[in-house]
């Protein structure tokens, strides 16, 4: 059979469709629509599955070539809707084509928004048959897979109505019969299975439901409204439930695969800042680079520095954004997002978005929520902002490629600990809790070890506090460091600890026996309690887990980073006008390179009036 051939669009609004005849449900035909409302079709949401292997079906009498995943949605999507017309990007976008592939992508917005419904089709639906519901042979496969179509439908109505403490008010249609606290049936390993699904890592999955008029989920023979899937995950996600789950049916519960709906689902983004959009989808997937920007445009109102064209390569798309998006907004913000880009050595200091960003994650929501105070606001900051003699702008960009800026050496990196490389198990939260007090308690013993002044150790103990929390003035947090620090000694037999409760340096030894004994036997805290326990893990795993502490050449100031930014000893820590936080640069015969943001324990104001630095001009490369 002959390769079936593209015809160009012969209008800027027109689209390709996608329709089905004959019987084999591998035969199907290419419509061209000239205006997306002239007719109603829907658009599918996929996973394409490995390239490698291919199967042909049959396009207006052509051979085309598809992955087993897409013929398995095309069979699924047609079985049941043999008169409807699909939208499919793999087909009815000419791939080769650069030109139509770029309109095409900047238009997906509107396909998927003008769609009557967007078709998210679920994994290989004949091996998960194959490979899962075989081991249970009691039932039919369908029992099952109704079954657990069931326990969503229950756990969506349970999120509806957090107050319920029986099921009696809940619909009879909608009642799990006993599915809820008994984890061994296979409707949970079902469930676990969907959300684990590769299709929640897809980037693209966030535009494509979040212009979507209404969603369904394909999953092996059933029809989900994403609704029920999202309040599902609401409530497995939730500290506490209401009704009670019993303790096996916490640990079992797919809480990893609840967080990427979450994700889908745009939870916790700006959509009026791209950094924020691209923060939180660092851990999904997409095949070409260059989709880490082009996937959300049409989820975002920060579009303007970013251009589809596929005809670049991805280091001058990059390139080409952060230099627009620094010349517009005269700001450093983009750097933010750098953490040591330029390991590659094909890109300069911005962000690369081929790889996790590498970032402190709990200093960036800090920045994104402004809840701490940055060094600009300080008087410190102000009386830098007066010194610069150039009435000029704070930065220009040099030969494309490297930026003059004005900044302050703070100082130089002079020792660096241990990387908390914590490996979390997420349905045992006491298995954070232990590997979260070691790391601090390991960081407090690091710190003693390496500082031998008396009055300097308290104040760097003091300082730990500050960059494990990000910072020094919340009190109420802090508080709750103490106590919950106090609680798990003595939950883990009581090992030796440096002296990271609150305290003066000269305070007299019975004063200090004191202190430690209300801090540690006034503890209303039950360590059973598994809402504290979760409290404690959401708070302090961003602030631990992955990062690493430096000591500065100034004395007992000390800073915090991402580990994997790999600081190195040597290292200046710098502020620069224009950014919020301080960064990390590493000097070369070029210029310095901006190896990640960081944050250190530093009061702007006293600093300032200490050494009276120099404002000084430096190029970032």
């Amino acid at each position: 059979m002959s390769a079936y051939t593209y015809h160009p669009l012969r209008h800027e609004g027109s689209i390709r469709l996608l329709s089905c005849y004959g019987d084999t449900g591998h035969q199907y035909q290419l419509c061209e629509m000239h205006e997306i409302s002239t007719r109603s079709y829907h658009a599918l949401s996929y996973t394409w599955g490995p390239q490698t292997v291919k199967v042909p079906i049959s396009i207006n009498g052509f051979g085309f070539q598809v992955t087993p995943n897409l013929l398995d949605a095309l069979m699924s999507f047609f079985s049941k809707n043999p008169q409807d017309l699909l939208w499919v990007d793999a087909i009815c976008i000419d791939q080769s084509n650069l030109e139509e592939r770029d309109q095409q992508v900047r238009r997906m917005m509107d396909i998927y928004g003008e769609a009557e419904m967007v078709i998210v089709h679920l994994g290989y639906s004949r091996t998960l048959r194959t490979d899962t519901l075989s081991r249970y042979s009691d039932q039919s496969h369908e029992h099952y897979i109704q079954a657990t179509v069931k326990l969503i439908h229950y756990l969506f109505h349970l999120s509806k109505r957090t107050g319920e403490k029986t099921e009696s008010n809940i619909a009879p249609k909608y009642r799990s019969s006993g599915l809820l606290n008994n984890v061994m049936h296979p409707s949970w390993d079902l469930l676990r299975r969907l959300y684990h699904d590769s299709w929640f890592e897809r980037l693209w999955v966030i535009q494509e439901l979040h212009v979507a008029k209404q969603t369904h989920v394909m999953w092996l023979s059933e029809r989900i409204p994403w609704e029920f899937l999202d309040g599902a995950a609401k409530y497995i996600l939730r500290p506490g439930h209401n009704p009670p789950l019993n303790r096996s049916v916490r640990e079992y519960l797919p809480r990893i695969g609840a967080r990427r709906l979450f994700q889908v689902a745009l939870k916790g983004m700006d959509p009026e800042n791209i950094l924020s959009v691209l923060h939180s989808t660092q851990g999904t997937k997409c095949s070409d680079p260059r989709d880490r920007l082009y996937a959300i445009l049409g989820t975002i109102d920060d579009v303007e520095d970013a251009e589809v064209d596929y005809a670049m390569s991805v280091q001058d798309i990059y390139k080409r954004w952060a230099v627009r998006r620094i010349t517009r907004k005269k700001s450093l913000d983009i750097l933010g997002a750098c953490a040591d880009s330029g390991r590659w050595n094909d890109l300069p200091s911005v962000p690369d978005l081929r790889r996790p960003w590498g970032q402190d994650k709990q200093l960036w929501e800090q920045n994104f929520r402004g809840d701490h105070s940055r060094w600009t606001e300080s008087e410190f900051g102000k009386l830098m902002e007066q010194q610069r003699v150039n009435p000029g702008p704070h930065l220009r960009i040099v030969g494309g490629t490297s930026l003059l800026v004005f900044g302050v050496n703070v100082g130089r990196v002079t020792h660096l600990s241990s990387p908390a490389d914590m490996v979390l198990d997420l349905t045992d939260t006491a298995n954070a809790e232990k590997s979260l007090f070691f790391w601090i308690t390991d960081w407090a013993h690091w710190i003693s070890r390496k500082t031998t002044n008396l009055l300097c150790l308290n104040e760097a103990h003091l300082n730990l506090v500050s960059v494990i929390l990000r910072t020094g003035e919340d009190f109420g947090l802090r508080n709750y460091y103490y106590k919950q620090l106090a609680r798990l000694k003595k939950c883990f037999r009581n090992p030796p600890i440096p002296r990271i409760y609150p305290g003066k340096a000269n305070i007299c030894p019975e004063t200090r026996a004191s202190e430690e004994a209300e801090y540690f036997d006034n503890d209303p805290i039950a360590h059973e309690n598994l809402e504290v326990l979760q409290e404690f893990e959401r708070i302090f795993s961003p602030r631990v887990c992955g990062c690493q502490i430096f000591i500065m050449s100034n004395g007992p100031e000390l800073g915090i980073s991402a580990s994997n930014c790999k600081v190195r000893v040597d290292d200046e820590v710098w502020l620069l006008h224009g950014m919020d936080n301080p960064v990390v640069l590493r000097q070369n015969d070029k210029g310095s390179r901006l190896i990640t943001p960081c944050y250190v324990s530093v009061d702007w104001d006293i600093w300032g009036e200490k050494y009276r630095p120099a404002l000084k001009q430096i190029v970032i490369i």
